[in-house]
């Protein structure tokens, strides 16, 4: 009995000496900066784009990740013929590893970040987990850039 009161006594002490040490934040120095870098901004790519019917599209897509974990996605798409098409779509996203690098996107795709700075973000995006699933067919190579905060 008296030695479970001192383990206990213990554990409170070194409990309550962790609630005192002060702390860079809840995801560390480096999610701290990841979550700085990706969020509350808008991602903008633009590309141009053929269809396998040989349709052509230029596209103009952003992408705005809050760090509540939400996020939006809005694609402007401008056919050759002059035809312009403009889809927004929410989504939530969360990150899958420790180390800030995958982010699953709930519209079933995830992200690999291979660069993110405050104005640049480069990902390889996939259909499945690529930490699951490193061979699959579908790995595009897409770069962001920085247009505003939001």
């Amino acid at each position: 009995m008296r030695t479970t009161i001192w383990t206990i006594n213990i554990l409170l002490f070194l409990l309550t000496l962790y609630g005192c040490i002060e702390k860079e934040g809840y995801y560390g120095e480096v999610g701290n900066e990841v979550i700085s870098n990706l969020t509350n901004k808008e991602w903008n790519r633009k590309y141009h784009s053929v269809w396998a019917d040989g349709t052509e599209i230029d596209m103009d897509v952003t992408y705005i990740f809050k760090n509540n974990g939400s996020g939006s996605y809005k694609e402007i798409a401008t056919y050759k013929s002059g035809k312009v098409e403009e889809i927004t779509s929410y989504f939530h996203w969360s990150f899958t590893t420790p180390n800030f690098k995958y982010i699953y996107l709930d519209f079933n795709c995830f992200w690999e970040i291979e660069k993110l700075t405050s104005n640049q973000l480069s990902v390889y995006e996939t259909w499945n987990d690529p930490l699951t699933n490193p061979g699959q067919t579908y790995r595009d190579f897409q770069e962001y850039q920085y247009i505003s905060k939001k």
